[in-house]
């Protein structure tokens, strides 16, 4: 695998365009760790292959989801760049899945994840393979925080997920971590549906001459209602949801305030909603429609999603993004090619 120059690894995350205080650390040996944490990932994913290979993480989808991004008319004068610079609707494709490398029970405690493409954004793209490109990813999971707050800590969960490292190992020399795994699974698990769950970012992004962190949350309270059951409980609860009507969800943003209290490279501090109180900055709903056919699945599992195919006024920040770039477009680029799978981005026109 081609090694990233340092010069050029610098250049990537130069904040000399951003405010002063958004500042970035590079990893030491971070090109040759970055090439052992793709090389782990890829080698994962052709162990656990069985019908067809699928992605290092949230390998189990609930369905795929066409809806609307409504840009928010109100949104603060910080927000506005990027794809929030001006008021406007998109078009999307949404994908919610357990965030587990497996695919299992529902029951099984596990995050939950959603995956947004917003079609049809102008401007050049951060992605490698796809600069070109005319959609924008937005990536959300379960929680605040990821279970480590860097990418050595990265290195060491993968072992454990990959099998190289027992579990009592992993919690004998990383405790605080695998009680964050746990809570991870264990808040994920309360999910009964996953258009009435909250989502985070968990990663911080440019925004501008800003950073921000992001949540994806319902507009209405929770309805009460029994959750379903079987082995597909999440995609079943979604099918009732879109029965009965639409799911609206909102984006929110919040502010980067300073190093200690919203750091940009430690992953595993929130940003609290005291520090860094959430401002709506759109509106993501989905109308009542059918999604559970095998040509829609089929579409859904060859999607692939990168927090890298996005503007660079909205450049993912930190060094677990930087790893999350290589990760995504190698893991992306085995599956479609072990799948034999065509490559490529929706325009919002699909049909199934």
């Amino acid at each position: 695998m081609r090694r990233f120059p340092l010069p050029l690894l610098l250049l990537a995350f130069s904040t000399s365009a951003t405010a002063s205080a958004v500042k970035e650390t590079l990893v030491k040996d971070e090109a040759r760790l970055t090439e052992t944490v793709v090389a782990r990932a890829i080698a994962d994913i052709e162990r656990k292959r069985s019908d067809i290979t699928r992605r290092d993480v949230h390998a189990k989808a609930h369905g795929c989801l066409s809806g609307t991004l409504v840009v928010e008319p109100g949104r603060p004068a910080w927000t506005r760049s990027g794809l929030y610079a001006f008021d406007k609707t998109y078009k999307v494709w949404a994908r919610f899945s357990n965030a587990g490398p497996t695919v299992s029970a529902d029951k099984t405690p596990d995050a939950r994840g959603a995956a947004i493409k917003v079609i049809d954004v102008v401007g050049p793209k951060l992605i490698p393979s796809d600069p070109g490109s005319k959609n924008l990813d937005l990536l959300f999971v379960s929680e605040p925080v990821t279970p480590v707050k860097d990418l050595a800590g990265y290195i060491d969960a993968q072992k454990l997920i990959s099998g190289e490292q027992g579990a009592v190992s992993y919690l004998l020399h990383h405790p605080i971590s695998t009680l964050r795994l746990a809570k991870m699974a264990w808040d994920g698990a309360k999910v009964v549906d996953p258009l009435f769950a909250k989502y985070f970012s968990s990663a911080p992004y440019l925004l501008g001459a800003e950073a921000a962190k992001y949540q994806l949350v319902p507009c209405s309270p929770e309805k009460i209602t029994p959750p379903a059951k079987g082995q597909n409980s999440l995609r079943a609860a979604i099918a009732a949801h879109l029965k009965a009507g639409p799911a609206c969800l909102a984006i929110l943003a919040q502010r980067f305030i300073d190093e200690k209290k919203t750091p940009i490279e430690n992953f595993a501090k929130e940003w609290t909603s005291a520090v860094a109180p959430p401002v709506k900055v759109a509106t993501v709903t989905f109308t009542q429609q059918t999604f559970d056919t095998p040509a829609q699945n089929k579409f859904c599992e060859d999607l692939s999603f990168n927090p890298w195919r996005t503007l660079p006024n909205q450049r993912p920040l930190g060094s677990l993004n930087r790893v999350r770039k290589a990760i995504y477009e190698a893991v992306a680029a085995r599956r479609h090619q072990d799948n034999h799978a065509q490559r490529k981005e929706p325009d919002g026109t699909e049909k199934f």
